[in-house]
């Protein structure tokens, strides 16, 4: 079980990327809701940043991005780096998450991955993953597609259907083939 998440995120970034969108997106899938008072959004660099300009942006990450998991239950801190005790200290945020937290909770990864088996591809982040891998996004019709590609890559493989090879292995072995 998990006790506590630190998600990190440097106060000094001016905009969300769109890469740091998608991490925070596969982030809350992970998670679930459930756990969501297990995590603490932690950002850092406060000693790097303009105060005004850092409290602006931590209000519009609160606002924008952290919010679904906020009023979830997730906290969040702030990190200086030159405070060794103190209310702003390092220590006193993982004490915080750890004294917080008492009971741990299973992420929803983690009890996806029990309920299916360890086929990350039938969990919630693994759906994700299918869906941005194949250009998918949005389409719910993911499991048909991905029964459709599988049967083609046999074909293209020559292998039989009771074969059981990871799909990533099975694109991996195509792509790699010369012609």
């Amino acid at each position: 079980m998990v006790t506590g998440i630190l998600y990190v995120h440097r106060i000094t970034d001016r905009r969300m990327s769109n890469s740091l969108h998608k991490q925070l997106h596969m982030f809350e899938k992970i998670c679930g809701d459930n756990p969501a008072n297990n995590v603490m959004f932690l950002s850092t660099m406060w000693d790097k940043a303009n105060v005004e300009d850092a409290e602006n942006r931590e209000a519009a990450l609160k606002k924008s991005y952290w919010n679904v998991m906020i009023e979830h239950g997730a906290t969040s801190g702030r990190f200086y780096k030159n405070e060794h005790s103190g209310p702003r200290s390092p220590w006193t945020v993982i004490d915080t998450v750890i004294h917080r937290h008492r009971r741990g909770q299973a992420l929803l990864l983690q009890k996806e991955m029990v309920e299916f088996e360890g086929r990350l591809n039938k969990t919630e982040v693994g759906k994700s993953l299918v869906r941005k891998f194949l250009g998918l996004k949005g389409r719910t019709d993911v499991d048909d597609e991905m029964a459709t590609l599988r049967a083609e890559m046999r074909k293209l493989l020559g292998e039989p259907e009771e074969t059981h090879i990871p799909l990533w292995k099975k694109i991996g072995s195509f792509f790699a083939r010369k012609e």
